[in-house]
């Protein structure tokens, strides 16, 4: 699903707008007012995979927004997320130093989801010597 990505968030585009250059020409048209945006909150997921119930929407101040950029995510149910999760965390997590230290214990996702990516990408990943 193609989104905007404007500041570091991810936001689906707004009503009637469908591209990136759409989205430009009405930031010019319009730069000093608030649109409102549908957020793609990343608290319990790495993008570029987000869960399609986990959103909210938000008011932005257009002058505010100093840089936007396509990009390309995907939405997932949250069961399907927590299954891809799962085969990661099986797959990535279990000879790292920091597995064991999740606060959760070591077979709760909550520890890994803002951490590690569906695609096996962690900065905390630190391999056991």
């Amino acid at each position: 699903m193609k989104v905007l990505k404007c500041n570091c968030d991810f936001y689906s585009y707004p009503d009637g707008i469908s591209n990136i250059e759409q989205f430009v020409d009405y930031l010019n048209e319009n730069y000093h007012s608030f649109i409102k945006l549908k957020l793609w909150k990343e608290d319990e997921c790495c993008e570029p995979y987000f869960v399609e119930t986990e959103y909210e929407y938000l008011y932005v101040n257009v002058a505010q927004i100093s840089e936007v950029t396509e990009a390309d995510i995907t939405l997932l149910s949250k069961d399907e997320y927590d299954r891809r999760l799962t085969e990661v965390v099986n797959r990535k997590c279990l000879d790292c130093k920091h597995y064991e230290e999740d606060e959760e214990g070591c077979d709760h996702l909550a520890g890994h989801r803002s951490k590690l990516s569906l695609d096996g990408d962690c900065f905390w990943y630190s391999r056991i010597k």
